[in-house]
């Protein structure tokens, strides 16, 4: 089958639409060169949950040394802003978007995200992860 030139403008066109985007970025606190914050933003088609969690450097147990957080975010672009506690410096921070959020009752669990924080997110659309180091100036 022969796909003309419109048919595959079509084609791009439908998968614009359903493109997202999702940018990470470290803010640097410019007086003591240490990292003070996180920027999260992106665009996305349809409501989606964002997913982010700290860990301090050496972290074993991501479930239980972690900072999580969630945020629904509605169609369209989307920036947010993070203050990053001191214990979090030189460790990492991680982020992804997420078409569901899973509550316990509906969970097939056993599920340790679940008992440890009321929910679990399900079926991943972006992930990025990031160092929180401090800089070398």
């Amino acid at each position: 089958m022969k796909i003309g030139r419109l048919g595959i403008l079509l084609l791009v066109l439908a998968a614009a639409c359903r493109a997202q985007e999702l940018a990470l970025k470290v803010v640097m606190d410019p007086e003591t060169g240490r990292p003070g914050g996180v920027e999260v933003s992106g665009k996305v088609q349809e409501s989606l949950w964002l997913g982010i969690s700290f860990y301090p450097y050496g972290t074993e147990n991501v479930l239980l040394d972690g900072s999580h957080q969630v945020l629904q975010i509605d169609p369209g672009k989307f920036r947010h802003e993070f203050a990053l506690s001191e214990r979090f410096v030189n460790g990492s921070v991680e982020c992804a978007l997420w078409s569901t959020k899973v509550e316990p009752e509906a969970c097939d669990g056993p599920c340790q995200w679940c008992e440890a924080n009321g929910y679990h997110l399900d079926n991943r659309q972006i992930y990025l992860y990031g160092s929180l180091a401090e800089s070398d100036r």
